[in-house]
């Protein structure tokens, strides 16, 4: 099992910290998402299989999307915190 726990570490951080946190670890885990949506739509395409393909090309271009609105939550928040 590989699920960290920070208490200590959690408690002491403010909640726009925490949010903060949170933001760019979901950012860094879609990132790993798309990379990885990415060498399936590659492989599909190898095996013939083009409108699977297109649909993770779609994922792809959501989750990017959905990134760039956590990136604008996570600018808006240091903002905030640092005007």
């Amino acid at each position: 099992m590989n699920h960290h726990h920070h208490h200590e570490t959690e408690h002491s951080l403010s909640f726009e910290e925490k949010l903060d946190k949170i933001l760019r670890h979901w950012i860094r885990h879609n990132d790993d998402h798309v990379s990885t949506y990415k060498d399936w739509m590659k492989q599909a395409n190898k095996a013939g299989l083009k409108g699977v393909a297109q649909k993770l090309e779609e994922a792809t271009k959501l989750v990017t999307n959905i990134n760039t609105v956590l990136e604008e939550a996570a600018t808006e928040l240091r903002q905030s915190i640092h005007p």
